[in-house]
């Protein structure tokens, strides 16, 4: 499906000059950094994970099919992350002292997680004295010594090991034994090396956006209270541009003290200084909101898909209507690939299949080109594309069209377009990317996505019967939800209704680790068209669910859009309600959501939503 992992390991370890002795070091031999390069040797996540970002680039662009305690380790650390954002502390605890029972490979890198873990824990409970040892300990796991008081980082470094210096920064701005112009060096030092060496954007904004925070924190300790309002707006034109919530509530805080000093902050020629306390309740009461959440397993998942070999082979192999029979053939005429025993073991998950038998279980169930573990949507020469990628689909997700179309104009002479995935993606682009669909009707637009689905995708024909068991990629997954947007536009609010909800059960029912990236999107989806249809609990019940998915990534890309539709349900509710007493109710309703989504649609400039509340109070006269 795309360039193997190796090469591309090695075309970007080459690009960037470096030697693999640097990149290896604490996390990896050199032989085996060489035998995961030749393609030889596989590695674990967590080994991916660290020998990719130390190369600045984001995990997250790909999809991993891993073996049965990788996927359960990262489904456990994503857990924890979880408890540790709404600050659980004792059940993080709990899940962090099982979580060294199941350590295998990359012992150095478990152990360097399990003692960041140990080391928030100490900070959240305020032993920062505890906490700090915790996290050199942790940098030490993969050899990285650093003088903490005296800054100065001369390794390439992984994204726990920039995490961890991030942390170590935070307990530094807390203490009073350090001056605060050794702290601004700290943070000075961090952020030139997120500048300089993190050059996956996506990658990089979470921790620019950190670094920059603490930055503008202590100048203004440091009293230099304009040069802090100027690393506030440089954070800020970054979560307005990437709309994101990272970070923001802190940086609006820190912007009412600036207030208090005569600054005021303007986005869009738009004085702010009155709106931040209003944006700072939004953000706490939807925080409050989603700690009331009452159905968050199905929503605590990974941001990228992550999936089995074992769950794979036993879905599909359902889905296709095959038994265990059908994959026992022989080799060279001689002797089974695979008898039931075996493959019984390898679908509960009790045995690691080799390459090979991979291999004939997928080309059995028609998932040629699928069977790689660490596998990329498009393929191509140089890791760029796939940034090019990620950006156009952030931006056709946005709805700005005309930078998503001048950056596929740079990705389309990037790429092979004979390559099938490729292919696949371009057609589909090239479909979003009209002007108009007024030349093609809803079911020709239909057929057009049927035909692409059909390129990587056997068995077509099932699809709109089955239950969806079959393994799909992210990109045929959105293929799958934009037949149920075309019944949507057409106003066939039922047919719609009926694709997402075939697709929320793929979700919920067969891979539980199959991305938010995407699943948020059908949340959305199922939102708008449960409203439409006079379900407006059940609108309003999936709008809290994206919203818990958005703040849980600390995205804003549809949060305004998600609560103006919990606005509109309740405006909805307000006209069809019986007593005066229920109309009041739902108008109070209705227009809190407005208001809130008014006020996010402006700091994130979504002038479609402003329009949108504009009409609805005029036609609905609240």
């Amino acid at each position: 499906m795309s360039k193997s992992l190796g090469t591309l390991l090695q075309l970007l370890r080459k690009e960037h000059k470096i030697k693999q002795k640097t990149l290896s070091k604490g996390i990896c031999s050199v032989a085996t950094l060489s035998r995961i390069e030749a393609g030889e040797r596989e590695p674990d996540y967590l080994l991916f994970d660290a020998l990719f970002t130390r190369m600045g680039k984001d995990s997250r662009k790909w999809e991993f099919i891993l073996k049965e305690n990788d996927k359960y380790l990262l489904r456990k650390r994503n857990y924890i992350e979880y408890l540790l954002q709404v600050k659980r502390w004792e059940e993080t605890e709990r899940e962090i002292e099982t979580y060294t029972d199941f350590m295998e490979v990359s012992k150095n890198l478990h152990e360097q997680y399990h003692c960041m873990i140990e080391g928030i824990l100490y900070y959240k409970r305020g032993n920062r004295k505890k906490a700090l040892e915790k996290y050199i300990e942790a940098l030490q796991k993969t050899n990285l010594e650093v003088d903490v008081h005296a800054l100065q980082i001369e390794s390439i470094l992984s994204r726990n090991e920039l995490r961890i210096l991030c942390l170590i920064g935070q307990v530094l701005s807390e203490e009073e034994e350090m001056s605060i112009e050794s702290l601004y060096h700290y943070w000075k030092e961090l952020l030139q090396y997120i500048e300089k060496y993190c050059t996956d954007e996506w990658y990089r904004m979470r921790f620019h956006v950190k670094t920059i925070y603490y930055l503008a924190y202590t100048l203004y300790r440091q009293e230099n209270y304009m040069e802090s309002f100027s690393y506030c707006k440089k954070g800020i034109d970054i979560l307005v541009e990437k709309m994101s919530l990272y970070y923001l509530k802190s940086f609006l805080h820190l912007l009412e003290n600036l207030k208090e000093k005569g600054i005021n902050f303007t986005v869009g020629g738009i004085v702010w200084s009155d709106k931040i306390p209003f944006l700072i309740h939004i953000l706490e009461e939807w925080e409050l909101e989603n700690q009331r959440f009452q159905e968050k397993e199905n929503y605590i998942r990974p941001y990228q898909s992550i999936y089995s070999i074992n769950e794979i082979i036993k879905n599909t192999r359902s889905y296709c209507g095959k038994t265990q029979e059908d994959f026992m053939e022989t080799k060279d005429g001689k002797k089974l690939i695979v008898d039931q025993a075996g493959m019984s073991q390898i679908e509960h998950g009790k045995r690691e299949p080799r390459k090979e038998i991979i291999q004939h279980c997928f080309k059995t169930l028609g998932l040629q080109g699928k069977e790689e573990r660490y596998q990329l949507q498009i393929q191509g020469e140089d890791f760029e594309i796939q940034e090019l990628k990620w950006n156009i689909d952030f931006y056709i997700s946005v709805h700005k069209k005309e930078k998503a179309k001048e950056l596929y104009k740079i990705l389309k002479e990037k790429i092979d377009i004979y390559d099938i995935y490729n292919e696949q993606y371009v057609r589909h682009i090239d479909v979003l990317l009209k002007d108009s669909k007024s030349d093609m009707s809803d079911e020709e637009y239909r057929k057009e996505i049927f035909d692409i689905l059909a390129l990587t995708v056997k068995d077509i024909d099932k699809i709109r019967t089955k239950e969806w068991s079959y393994f799909f990629t992210i990109e045929e997954l959105v293929l799958l939800m934009n037949i149920g947007g075309s019944y949507h536009k057409s106003g066939n609010y039922r047919e719609a209704l009926h694709w997402y909800q075939k697709l929320e059960r793929y979700f919920q029912n067969f891979y539980k680790l199959a991305g938010t990236r995407i699943y948020k999107s059908l949340l959305y989806n199922l939102s708008q068209v449960y409203g439409l249809i006079g379900e407006y609990k059940n609108s309003i019940k999936k709008s809290k669910a994206c919203i818990f998915t958005e703040m849980l990534y600390s995205q804003g890309h549809s949060m305004c859009r998600i609560i103006y539709n919990i606005g509109w349900c309740y405006g909805k509710m307000m006209l069809e309600a019986k007593s005066e007493d229920k109309k009041e109710e739902y108008k109070k309703n209705c227009d809190k959501y407005f208001l809130q989504s008014s006020y996010i649609a402006e700091f994130y400039k979504d002038e479609n939503v402003k329009k949108a509340i504009k009409q609805k109070r005029k036609l609905w006269k609240i």
